[in-house]
């Protein structure tokens, strides 16, 4: 559907569909027509109303007809909106190819500008940070372009309540960076974590910044060495595709190669949330029994604070454009949110029984879909629990957040993630828990199975994993996914990561290939199962473990472990407590296979690597990724469930 400034006549048809005790033929229509997305309230008000006349007989259904629904605030349901067990609410998008619900505005047609620019004037006090130019997300005005210039020396003092730091970068570094700092923001990229600052002043011939914010976490500080860049002023804007936004309105933007000046349409975003739904977890009066079916929501907002973003694993205090708390047995089907600045969804606070399906969440300056908070709750009526996601497509985020998560479990229980395929991302795909080292957890009994997990990382920041786990999580399986292509800045692209104090983790029948760091490494943590999986190909070393401790740290059999270059097993083999057996090792270069400088035999002369093997796996097709084995394969005797190969990812 090509996109409009102003509705198109859309519709709300709400049918109420009343059935008679033992009269299953008899029904009442009520429809209600309306030309913008304020009818869904009226919708709302008349389902509400119909429920307390208390002669509901069948469920109701919300029909919503075609057309772009503009939100200037997000749709909202709370406890008086709810459905119950036997008579659901439905609101279903009857054709939702041509509908949409939008929380951005188009903008005026461009006009030529000098120096090959385009522009068009919007209100001065419409300052937003995001723009999308037919149909894709554009570059706010950056330098470097592509690369990132390097901290030579970080200084931090303190004042009062607020730390500065004093950032010293190369002679020459600050030359084209404006005089006047107003606007002008800098962003940080450090291991997992990114900072977001506005600048306090500049010093163009010492080349030295000044920001100020919190301190700097010691666990993750700026050194020398790290990468900074510029955004967010009009000199920079000298690269095809960027855009600036000055303080009275003027926004400019180069083309790309292609771009026609009088059919090129864009959108920029007014609201941060497309919808809240909000239960009254005190008083345990949730919202229950709602289904969404067939919405597609786009261009959604995140602006900075003049406080800036401050370094968060996982962007955990970021939100979402859809927040549910307080909310049990809803489904969201065939939803699709692009175009965001936040999360795509957070069912954060007293949810249960809730499941997404077949939907998509792309384009996202976060990440997907958030379960959990991270407070581990004690009262059952504030966990999050059983919530399901199934055949989602969740790709292409971390835009202003890099260090966002594809679907991310904090204290939470018993959530299947399943058939999704997550990928594209500059950090983790899926991680698990929220508690470091061995206290309490809230995170149990997850499961995350048969999905396609890929292109994560992408070279940016450094220490993920495609599947990242933290804490105690006793009866959680990562099992038959494939993961592929993962690739950090630094240190630590691994596929499959249980990080300090995971406890109790199963690892099994899973495909990991393509990786920079390794297939599976173990910072720490406890009596973890690690099986029946395919390492292939990793870079640098193929399994890694680092921490040693007095307890079994994991247990490693019946895994096919092949590869072409880098360290078998790096970390220290010799001292750490693991169980590894059976597994079948290969090196595909036709090299020795080699521990520690030791033959395989050698090594198990130490009582390590029990009944394990070398030899070849014989797959099907490595050079085309196939890898099946053949018939005669040694590695058929592991137990691996090959099948899932086929299985694994979105579900046609």
């Amino acid at each position: 559907m090509k996109n409009k400034a102003v509705c198109i006549m859309p519709k709300i048809l709400l049918i109420l569909v009343l059935f008679c005790a033992g009269c299953s033929s008899t029904h009442h229509v009520i429809t209600v027509n309306s030309d913008s997305a304020n009818a869904i309230i009226g919708a709302k008000e008349k389902v509400k109303n119909y429920y307390l006349s208390n002669t509901v007989v069948k469920p109701v259904l919300v029909e919503i007809e075609p057309g772009h629904y503009f939100l200037d605030k997000p749709l909202t349901f709370d406890h008086s909106d709810s459905g119950t067990k036997e008579f659901p609410i439905t609101y279903k998008v009857s054709d939702p190819e041509n509908t949409l619900f939008s929380a951005g505005k188009e903008l005026p047609k461009f006009q030529l500008a000098e120096n090959g620019l385009w522009k068009c004037k919007v209100s001065p006090d419409w300052q937003f940070e995001q723009l999308f130019v037919n149909g894709k997300r554009a570059v706010r005005a950056r330098t470097p372009n592509n690369s990132f210039f390097k901290i030579t020396k970080i200084t931090e003092t303190k004042d009062k309540n607020k730390h500065i730091q004093t950032v010293d970068l190369p002679e020459g570094t600050l030359s084209s960076l404006p005089d006047n700092t107003d606007g002008l923001q800098m962003i940080v990229l450090h291991k997992w974590d990114h900072t977001r600052r506005f600048i306090d002043t500049l010093n163009k011939n010492t080349s030295t910044i000044v920001t100020s914010g919190k301190r700097m976490k010691p666990w993750n500080s700026w050194k020398k060495g790290t990468r900074v860049y510029f955004e967010n002023f009009k000199s920079a804007l000298d690269s095809a595709g960027e855009w600036y936004l000055d303080k009275d309105g003027w926004l400019f933007y180069m083309p790309l190669p292609g771009e026609d000046i009088k059919t090129t349409t864009t959108f920029a975003p007014v609201t941060e949330k497309f919808m809240v739904i909000e239960g009254d977890i005190q008083n345990n009066k949730p919202v229950t029994y709602l289904n969404f079916d067939g919405f597609r929501f786009a261009y959604s907002a995140m602006k900075t604070p003049a406080s800036g973003f401050e370094p968060a694993q996982a962007a955990a205090p970021v939100e979402a454009t859809m927040m549910v708390d307080g909310a049990n047995n809803l489904t969201f089907t065939d939803f699709e949110l692009n175009h965001i600045g936040a999360y795509g969804m957070w069912f954060r606070k007293g949810c249960s029984n809730i499941l997404v399906q077949n939907s998509r969440i792309t384009d996202m300056g976060a990440g997907g879909i958030r379960i959990g908070e991270t407070a581990n709750r004690s009262k059952e009526n504030e966990k999050t629990h059983h919530i399901t996601l199934k055949n989602n497509f969740i790709q292409n985020g971390g835009h202003i957040f890099p260090c966002a998560v594809g679907v991310w479990i904090g204290h939470s229980a018993y959530n299947d993630v399943i058939n999704n395929d997550i990928g594209h991302l500059f950090y983790t795909a899926v991680s698990i828990g929220w508690t470091w080292g061995y206290k309490a957890s809230g995170a149990h009994h997850n499961t995350v199975s048969y999905n396609h997990l890929h292109n994560i990382g992408k070279g940016l920041l450094s220490d993920m994993g495609a599947v990242y786990t933290l804490g105690n999580s006793p009866g959680t399986v990562i099992s038959k996914n494939i993961i592929h292509d993962v690739d950090s800045y630094s240190y630590g692209g691994w596929g499959l990561y249980t990080d300090e104090g995971s406890q109790d983790v199963v690892m099994e029948n899973n495909l990991v290939y393509n990786t920079k760091s390794g297939g599976f490494h173990q910072h720490y943590g406890k009596n973890n199962i690690i099986q029946k999986n395919i390492f292939v190909n990793s870079r640098l070393q193929q399994i890694q473990a680092t921490r040693v401790e007095k307890h079994t740290s994991f247990i490693f059999k019946n895994n096919i472990v092949s590869y072409s270059q880098g360290e078998l097993l790096a970390g220290p083999w010799d001292k750490i407590l693991v169980e590894s057996e059976n597994n079948l090792y290969w090196n595909s270069a036709g090299e020795p296979v080699s521990i520690k400088g030791k033959s395989l035999e050698d090594w198990q002369k130490t009582g390590k690597e029990k009944d394990s093997k070398v030899g070849d796996p014989k797959f099907i097709d490595p050079e085309k990724l196939n890898f099946k084995v053949s018939k005669d394969s040694p590695a058929l005797k592991l137990g691996i469930d090959f099948d899932f190969i086929d299985k694994a990812g979105l579900l046609k």
